[in-house]
């Protein structure tokens, strides 16, 4: 429904999976260059948000869109990988297993036909459907430049939420998640709560604060 909203949404979309979308949608990004700082946020965030009647889509790209998945599938939290090609390929093929094991509780979405062939324009091109389809988007981790800060760019376009985890000033894969924050283009992210309040979201619990590690 909210992809109805954006002018550049796909036409049609191809969807292999058994989770219904008519949910609260968020999206977690970040860089291919997962550190060990990254990977633990992901888990802290992920695990808070267990029981709380939400989908997590990601790009199903190496790095922290695989922890994201892994993690969601790991506290049974509905997850959808957005990919930028067709439903007969998995991009990384090292994400093959992974995206089989996403078909029980969520599933693969797609603005391409089978037989597409894979291209870098589509990769960055399918960011605008994750950001699209979300209430909310969430960077973990990302250098200067990155798929992720084009998803949160254009989140930041459709007038969604964008927040950000912050990291050491000394780090070059956080760097763009604090200039996010400083430039007042995401609010800052320390823990789960702090998600829901900022979207007014009432909970199915009294215990979801998982806090991020900083």
């Amino acid at each position: 429904e909210l992809l109805k909203e954006c002018s550049d949404a796909p036409i049609t979309l191809f969807y292999k999976g058994n989770v219904q979308l008519k949910k609260r949608i968020i999206s977690i990004v970040g860089t291919r260059r997962a550190t060990l700082y990254g990977k633990e946020n992901v888990e802290k965030l992920i695990s808070g948000l267990a029981g709380q009647d939400i989908i997590v889509i990601s790009g199903l790209a190496s790095g922290i869109d695989t922890f994201v998945h892994e993690s969601c599938l790991e506290h049974h939290i509905p997850t959808i990988g957005v990919i930028g090609h067709g439903l007969d390929t998995i991009y990384p093929s090292s994400n093959r297993n992974l995206a089989k094991a996403m078909m029980k509780n969520g599933g693969l979405l797609t603005e391409y036909g089978i037989d597409h062939k894979i291209s870098k324009y589509c990769f960055p091109k399918r960011n605008r459907i994750i950001a699209g389809m979300s209430d909310a988007t969430v960077v973990v981790e990302s250098p200067i430049k990155g798929g992720a800060i084009i998803t949160a760019e254009i989140a930041n376009g459709y007038h969604r939420e964008v927040m950000a985890i912050p990291g050491s000033v000394f780090s070059d894969f956080s760097k763009r998640c604090n200039e996010l924050i400083k430039t007042q283009k995401a609010h800052l992210l320390q823990d789960t709560e702090d998600l829901f309040r900022l979207m007014g979201w009432n909970t199915n619990s009294t215990k979801i604060t998982s806090t991020i590690k900083l």
